[in-house]
């Protein structure tokens, strides 16, 4: 098959460099435990690579050597929008189950499986259709078709545009939802989720354009954007996200506050919290290895629902996070101000831990030193 000689020119070097990027992403995610909770994220990256490998295939002219690989980018791109939307409920801790995730995936399943059309046509009819749209210059090839590549003309008339509304509608969609969140909860930070979607609908909106809205071989406007704007895409998003991620970062857990659409006013909560707070510490209740949000509950008259809400609202903390402070407040004062020697065991059991090490684990956790070093450096 003529396929002239392969092109290394500017955009596919761009494009290859772009894909090199996003293999070194997705290997930093793959093997760093830290970074696990970014798998969404990491599927996204695959799509996005797949998608730069066809393009740099076909631009660089690569293609006619490795025609199995044509046109199987396109039904990955209906997997950039769910993927970005998945992962950004994954990181605001509001997943969705297996089976609720899996309708996102219907568009990508069900074209990939129209595309079986093309993809079992003769090695033949696949160089044609290559040359038609890259290298038209070049004489094509007598072949006949055992079967039609497109029955339902799905290719010829929207794909273009449906792989861009589709794209559009997940960025606008995940896009509106961040805001209003931004809204509700001022202090969070959303920066990387916003930067990734509005990302998301700008790569909608040049696939769109840049191919001046082709329906069954008709472009029904102009455009500006050059038509390999489409293929740049990916590249470019890749670039954008490794400056972005090498300036800030991957983002640490993304906390939100627990109970930021319940009904409680600011003033009941605030007069809630006094309570709880004066119970815990008149009575001490900390000490207690009883204590409990149940025991807690009893003695102020407040349900543990209330009681959870106001301290995660008024204190940013949980009850087991308020208990350990408490606890550990204690130990450092009585470590600080006793010149005799201390049997942890009894101590630990003082304040209300059931064994030696809970309470050593948590103390060195809240200051970085065991409980007798904290002593001795008390003293010296």
């Amino acid at each position: 098959m003529e396929s002239g000689s392969p092109s290394i020119n500017l955009i596919a070097v761009g494009i290859l460099f772009g894909a090199v990027q996003v293999l070194f992403l997705i290997a930093v995610i793959c093997l760093r435990k830290e970074y696990r909770k970014h798998r969404y994220f990491a599927l996204f990256l695959i799509a996005l690579l797949i998608s730069q490998a066809e393009a740099f295939l076909n631009r660089s002219g690569l293609m006619a050597s490795t025609l199995f690989f044509l046109n199987v980018a396109t039904p990955f791109v209906f997997l950039f929008g769910p993927l970005f939307y998945l992962y950004t409920r994954s990181l605001l801790r509001s997943p969705l189950s297996f089976k609720r995730s899996m309708i996102h995936y219907i568009p990508f399943l069900a074209y990939f499986g129209y595309s079986f059309f093309f993809f079992l046509q003769p090695e033949a009819y696949k160089y044609n259709a290559f040359v038609e749209s890259f290298h038209p210059h070049l004489p094509l090839i007598p072949v006949e078709s055992p079967f039609s590549a497109d029955p339902w003309n799905l290719q010829g008339i929207v794909v273009v545009e449906l792989l861009a509304l589709h794209m559009l509608v997940y960025g606008m969609v995940t896009l509106r939802n961040l805001l209003r969140l931004k809204k509700k909860q001022k202090k969070i930070d959303l920066s990387w989720l916003l930067f990734g979607n509005v990302s998301l609908v700008a790569g909608s909106l040049i696939l769109l354009l840049s191919q001046g809205g082709v329906i069954n071989g008709n472009q029904i406007f102009q455009t500006l954007i050059p038509n390999f704007s489409a293929d740049l895409f990916p590249t470019i998003a890749t670039y954008a996200i490794s400056i972005y991620l090498l300036k800030n970062g991957f983002p640490s857990e993304i906390r939100l506050r627990k109970y930021y659409k319940s009904g409680v006013s600011k003033e009941l909560r605030n007069s809630q919290l006094d309570k709880v707070i004066s119970v815990i510490e008149e009575n001490k209740l900390y000490a207690s290895p009883n204590f409990s949000l149940k025991l807690l509950s009893e003695s102020t008259g407040l349900s543990t629902h209330h009681i959870s809400e106001v301290l995660n609202e008024g204190l940013g903390l949980t009850f087991f996070e308020l208990t350990n402070k408490y606890r550990i407040e204690e130990a450092k004062k009585r470590l600080a101000t006793s010149h005799d020697y201390i049997k942890m065991e009894q101590l630990a059991y003082d304040l209300g831990y059931k064994s030696k090490s809970t309470f050593f684990t948590a103390f060195k956790k809240a200051t970085q030193v065991t409980p007798l070093k904290f002593q001795q450096n008390s003293a010296a």
